[in-house]
């Protein structure tokens, strides 16, 4: 009887020393998750303004080397296509929210609905805008995004391919090196400009 009363009183103290630090992880992860957020959600508006407004942000604070050649790659393309386009931007108005969020150990991973409205500079009396999704990767450790991607995006689709998730991040890894990310960016903008010519 003893025995038995002793054993029961270890599992019990065992059932609470687990269940303390699961909910202290959990503490953890939700004040992790808000902190990047809205870290996250201030790097997102300045890629975007970046893109659309040739706007210059210390961005490299926020974003880990490997991930930062990508955001670069973005930036480029995106003011390329807006300069032979002729289609620069006026009256902005940006909307971050965070649309998801989830603990993945040590890595935090965020995705943001963008919504932007503007008046082109040459049609200044027509409303024009869009809307878009960034997933992001966050290290906690680091500080530091580590990936970054926008589903259904030209640039991120011709560079890492259309089923690309951020969450499988030891994966993507291996995939992306400096010297393919600015080979693919070479390769969208000479495609990029062939199709302005035709048009």
């Amino acid at each position: 009887m003893n025995k038995k009363m002793h054993l029961i009183k270890i599992l019990l103290a065992c059932c609470l020393i687990f269940s303390t630090l699961s909910i202290s992880a959990y503490a953890f992860n939700e004040e992790a998750i808000y902190d990047c957020a809205g870290e996250g959600a201030n790097l997102v508006e300045m890629i975007m303004k970046s893109n659309d407004l040739f706007t210059e942000y210390e961005i490299s604070k926020y974003l880990d080397a490997d991930v930062q050649k990508y955001v670069e790659g973005m930036i480029e393309v995106s003011r390329h296509v807006s300069a032979l386009c002729n289609g620069f931007k006026e009256n902005y108005r940006i909307n971050v929210t965070l649309n998801k969020q989830q603990a993945l150990e040590n890595l935090i991973y965020l995705q943001y609905k963008i919504k932007v409205d503007f008046n082109y500079c040459d049609l200044p009396d027509i409303s024009s805008g869009y809307g878009k999704v960034v997933d992001i990767l966050w290290d906690t450790g680091r500080d530091k995004v580590v990936d970054l991607y926008c589903p259904y995006i030209y640039y991120d689709e011709f560079i890492r391919g259309i089923d690309y998730d951020v969450r499988n991040f030891t994966l993507n890894s291996k995939s992306d090196s400096k010297h393919d990310i600015d080979h693919k960016i070479a390769e969208l903008l000479k495609d990029i400009n062939a199709q302005h010519e035709i048009q």
